[in-house]
């Protein structure tokens, strides 16, 4: 009877070895020393190990591997790498990661991983430019793009609507009936963070609410904290904060409260991601929710099944206490 609890690290563990090596003997590809493929086979059938469904379907599969491609300096902050990683081990697929500093770092790891043989290349808020990424799309039909907002593309490519989660930002805002506001972006944003930050200043423009752009450095954790106290500084007149995402809304929150202003009576702060960040800090942070879960199996039904289930992916707010 086949055991569905052993999972493909339980084999490498008991065998000493990387789950690549496992990988490579279960598939017959690579060179693995005798001793070690009769260890690891010998554990498979003690164990009734069977590759799980999920690294069985994925169209023409070789290794099990699947090649992750994520911009490495804000990894930290984002749960839709920790949910596509779990995703892909828990089902027995040697994830290997590659987070990347700019756009030849990213060009580069993804050939690499493709030419190394990953039976997928999973690209995550990509920085490359649209045509570019076309061109490999085109000619790599097991690459797959997350969050890519101008980019679309049939089967290989799921995103997420950022005009409309700025939006959402924006009119929480406006059902407080604040007046005046401060826009905590990077000064290095994305094409995600920019459409959402175009939304977010288009919907108060429409509703006459008032606003000033503050764009900071993101490389250091207090951008956004030395950001809000700058303008408190000046005497920069505000009744709110929406901040590119949940880890700036803390900064300025806590740049906030040291200057001895209530959130939310006196000042409403509003992030964006739903990180762990915004649930455990006081007051929690208000915030827009994205559908990583949906998304990460969304991009699984695509690679193994090659079947498209949905291409609408759209935020939802939860309403804390900032």
């Amino acid at each position: 009877m086949l055991n569905p609890s052993v999972t493909i690290r339980d084999i490498a563990k008991l065998a000493n070895v990387s789950t690549t090596t496992v990988s490579r003997v279960i598939n017959g590809k690579g060179s693995v020393a005798g001793a070690t493929t009769q260890k690891i086979k010998h554990l498979i059938t003690e164990l009734n190990f069977t590759p799980n469904a999920l690294a069985r379907n994925l169209v023409g599969c070789r290794s099990n591997e699947i090649g992750v491609v994520f911009p490495f300096e804000k990894s930290h902050e984002n749960p839709l790498i920790r949910l596509l990683f779990d995703r892909l081990m828990q089902n027995q697929c040697v994830v290997i990661g590659q987070g990347v500093t700019c756009l030849a770092s990213e060009t580069d790891a993804i050939e690499t991983l493709l030419t190394q043989g990953c039976d997928a290349v999973i690209v995550c808020h990509p920085t490359s430019p649209t045509n570019q990424l076309k061109q490999q799309l085109q000619h790599h039909s097991n690459l797959y793009v997350i969050d890519a907002p101008r980019l679309v593309h049939e089967r290989q490519v799921v995103n997420f609507d950022h005009s409309k989660a700025g939006e959402l930002q924006a009119i929480e805002v406006i059902k407080s009936q604040c007046q005046q506001g401060l826009l905590v972006f990077s000064d290095d944003k994305g094409e995600s963070a920019s459409q959402r930050l175009a939304s977010v200043e288009q919907t108060l423009v429409a509703h006459n609410v008032s606003f000033d752009l503050c764009e900071v450095n993101n490389q250091g954790f207090e951008a956004a904290y030395t950001a809000i106290q700058t303008a408190l500084s000046a005497g920069t007149l505000f009744d709110f904060v929406i901040a590119e995402n949940d880890v700036m809304a803390f900064e300025s929150l806590n740049a906030l409260l040291d200057n001895n202003i209530t959130v939310p009576t006196q000042m409403r702060v509003v992030g964006f991601g739903n990180h762990d960040v915004a649930a455990f800090c006081y007051p929690k942070i208000t915030t827009i929710n994205c559908p990583y879960r949906c998304i990460v199996e969304e991009i699984v039904e695509r690679m193994t099944k090659d079947k498209i289930v949905t291409d609408t992916f759209l935020p939802t707010i939860i309403r804390r206490g900032s």
